[in-house]
């Protein structure tokens, strides 16, 4: 693209490599320490390799919560709300979001190990608006394993917008190659391990610390060895 990326006044960052592929980058705050243009592109190492999702009939549709909630994995359908404050706690498991969107304002805590989330649609999106604490981890070993956000290839292009942030706490793989994604207003995210593919990608007032560059290879499978970001749409 022209240009493949914009880097704005106050970014910094302390980063083996800034990879794009493009040529044409815009710095406006002067050079960018560790970046490297016209990269030769890296190949989607999970495209064809994730798990194949069958979004069957409904089992929770078109919910309002409150104060403190368990919910258990299967499919969401329609709009849920998540009102006030409160907390929601995830059992282990896949959580298909089926034409369906979860609305998190601000004040919630959401907690989950060994959770993955599947949106099967462009329709379906989780909104998460400034002040919501999101702590959730992929699981670790079965058919998901590593698995915490993803869709099926070859959706519609949507926009997908995570807001100024409480703190959130992520470990696992992001796949949604289709979404514009824009994370806004002093997002803040710590994470020991965690990759992500995105359609294109927005960082608007960010603090993020990410110990390790995450997974590699089919449904993920161990960390990478080099501390890299690489832009390739």
């Amino acid at each position: 693209a022209t240009p493949a990326a914009i880097f704005n006044v106050g970014f910094t960052q302390n980063l083996s490599k800034i990879c794009v592929k493009g040529s044409n980058v815009i710095e406006n705050d002067g050079p960018v320490p560790s970046l490297e243009t016209s990269c030769a592109p890296q190949s989607d190492p999970y495209a064809g390799k994730l798990p194949v999702v069958s979004a069957s009939a409904c089992t929770v549709s078109d919910q309002n919560y409150a104060g403190v909630n368990n919910l258990v994995p299967g499919v969401y359908c329609g709009a849920f709300n998540f009102n006030g404050t409160g907390t929601l706690n995830l059992a282990p498991g896949l959580y298909v979001l089926k034409n369906t969107r979860w609305n998190l304002n601000s004040g919630w805590t959401v907690n989950g190990s060994g959770v993955t989330f599947y949106l099967a649609d462009e329709n379906s999106y989780i909104q998460v608006n400034s002040g919501v604490a999101m702590h959730v981890t992929a699981p670790t070993s079965g058919i998901y394993k590593d698995l915490l956000l993803y869709e099926p290839t070859g959706l519609p292009r949507s926009a997908f917008t995570i807001n100024g942030s409480a703190g959130h706490t992520f470990k696992g793989l992001f796949y949604l190659p289709s979404r514009d994604i824009t994370f806004n207003s002093v997002s803040s995210i710590s994470s020991e391990s965690i990759s992500m593919v995105f359609g294109t990608l927005i960082l608007d007032q960010i603090d993020w610390k990410f110990h390790d560059t995450g997974y590699s290879g089919g449904s993920g499978g161990g960390s990478g060895a080099s501390q890299v970001v690489r832009l390739i749409r």
